[in-house]
């Protein structure tokens, strides 16, 4: 079907996750140490965010996409 698409992503490791409907995500069992996370939308591209994760805690990390003519929002 000349409508639909489909996207295939290889990386070398095991942390990765997909939205649920309101946008958050989980990613278990992250050792402790500094990341880059990557976030990936077909139609709004790419954002990267550090984070540091310490051992044994929970992290939360909010990231977002600028809405058409606000640039400056993450």
């Amino acid at each position: 079907h000349g409508w639909m698409q489909a996207y295939i992503r290889v990386d070398d490791h095991p942390f990765h996750a997909v939205t649920g409907l309101d946008g958050t995500f989980r990613i278990r069992d992250v050792p402790a140490g500094r990341y880059v996370v990557e976030i990936w939308h077909e139609r709004l591209g790419e954002r990267k965010e550090s984070i540091t994760v310490p051992g044994g805690e929970t992290v939360f990390l909010e990231i977002g996409y600028p809405f058409p003519g606000n640039a400056s929002s993450k």
